[in-house]
């Protein structure tokens, strides 16, 4: 694959080199000793009280050493990824039975490939040409009032991987369900659309690109990014001394006054 020339149908107004980016971005003056440092809270989330005065100290100190602080508000938290839904969703629906305009919605840990219930993830497949090429995956945290209790049948409704729109079509008996168990239900339904709304934005792009450089540069494409992704991981793994690494550490509270949860876990590492 010439990347060169993939970079270029991209990316056609990108004229800059690196050497013309440092110029124009120098080494930042500050002073020795000077603290750099920034505060990312989530948009979707709540500003805790450990996050605020983390972000004010920080701010002190960058402050009294000639520093900076950076306010950057995102939503990439680590935690709110689900790198299981699209596997749950492929061992579950034949392709068959994957649709363009199907939209699919989980928010289970251990059926449903989700993180916790707050968080509801929506998947869409994309088709192009007759073919389904990707799947548009994001995810929600949906805030509710407050559910106490130690098991995860007391966090809320449980949801499956379920087909929330088929072929285009909203399934109401599955939507129904699931503003029934939500005590804001206004709220749940504007944020859904807006999850629905941004994964067509993305597909639609997708098109747009696919448009642009053709299927097959595209496949090509994502075959070798997920190559050098394994390769990369590969090299740090080895790295490594082999060997067996256990850990364990207590979670101070299960949230339902339940007191501290152990947490353990072993790694095992093999050459790469």
């Amino acid at each position: 694959m010439d990347f060169q020339a993939l970079a270029d149908l991209l990316f056609p107004n990108v004229t800059d080199t690196p050497e013309m980016l440092e110029e124009r971005f120098p080494q930042r003056n500050a002073p020795e000793g000077a603290v750099i440092t920034r505060m990312a809270p989530s948009p979707t989330g709540f500003v805790h009280l450990g996050n605020l005065v983390q972000g004010l100290t920080a701010e002190r100190m960058a402050h009294q050493s000639g520093g900076v602080l950076f306010l950057r508000v995102e939503d990439t938290d680590a935690k709110r990824e689900v790198p299981g839904a699209v596997e749950v969703l492929t061992q579950k629906y034949r392709i068959e039975d994957i649709h363009d305009g199907d939209v699919f919605i989980a928010n289970d840990p251990y059926t449903g490939g989700g993180s916790h219930l707050p968080d509801i993830v929506l998947l869409k497949p994309v088709f192009y040409q007759g073919k389904l090429v990707a799947y548009m995956v994001n995810t929600g945290h949906h805030a509710d009032k407050s559910r106490k209790g130690p098991t995860i049948y007391d966090e809320g409704l449980r949801i499956p991987l379920v087909k929330m729109y088929s072929k285009g079509e909203l399934v109401q008996d599955v939507f129904d369900l699931i503003m029934l168990n939500f005590q804001m239900k206004y709220e749940r339904q504007g944020d859904l659309n807006a999850q629905i709304i941004t994964k067509q934005f993305g597909a639609d792009k997708l098109s747009e690109l696919l448009d642009k450089i053709g299927l097959d540069t595209y496949e090509e494409f994502c075959k070798k990014w997920l190559e050098y992704g394994e390769k990369k991981a590969r090299i740090a793994i080895k790295e490594l001394p082999d060997g067996e690494y256990c850990f364990e550490d207590y979670m101070a509270d299960d949230g339902a006054g339940g007191g501290k949860v152990l947490i353990k876990t072993k790694v095992i590492i093999k050459g790469d």
